[in-house]
């Protein structure tokens, strides 16, 4: 929508930036090159617009590239082209990132008793788990029985809800 030349209203937002570093400066084009450092929700365009409000001369930003998303990063990242050469050789298995990996959420323990339960997506409560270190109302964690993930569960007061189901 920018590069058509429409504007769109942003509400305001709390961002955290945690490092801006200037890492390269084109003397002849008058640009420089800066890495970031942010909380999700940061606008990179709207950073940089008000950088060159507040310097007086005006910014923009010309170009992009995010190098890292949580705990993923560009280091780790794969290209297209290989990907579909894996697909052309049936090996796409080495790409897959398991689901405990790829999100991170703290794991619970359920009795084994309360398997079938559990399996069939029923709400959890306290008592059906044998450890956990169960974080706020509205947290995430992965339910288990004997380190098998059984399904993403979230914590509602004092029961914990499924929202994904691996089995």
């Amino acid at each position: 929508m920018a590069r058509k030349g429409v504007t769109v209203e942003r509400e305001a937002r709390k961002i955290f930036i945690e490092s801006i570093h200037i890492t390269g400066y084109n003397e002849a084009e008058n640009k420089f090159v800066m890495e970031v450092v942010c909380s999700k929700g940061t606008y990179i365009r709207s950073l940089c617009e008000d950088m060159g409000k507040l310097l007086g001369c005006g910014a923009c930003m010309g170009e992009l590239t995010r190098t890292r998303s949580g705990h993923f990063s560009l280091e780790s990242a794969i290209t297209l082209s290989a990907l579909k050469q894996a697909a052309g050789e049936d090996r796409l298995g080495e790409f897959l990132i398991p689901a405990e990996k790829a999100l991170p959420f703290p794991k619970a323990e359920i009795k084994e008793a309360f398997i079938n339960r559990a399996v069939n997506g029923n709400p959890m409560a306290y008592e059906h788990l044998l450890s956990m270190d169960t974080g706020a109302v509205g947290e995430k964690f992965w339910l288990c029985c004997n380190g098998e993930l059984i399904g993403l569960y979230q914590r509602e007061r004092e029961v914990f809800k499924p929202r994904v189901m691996m089995r």
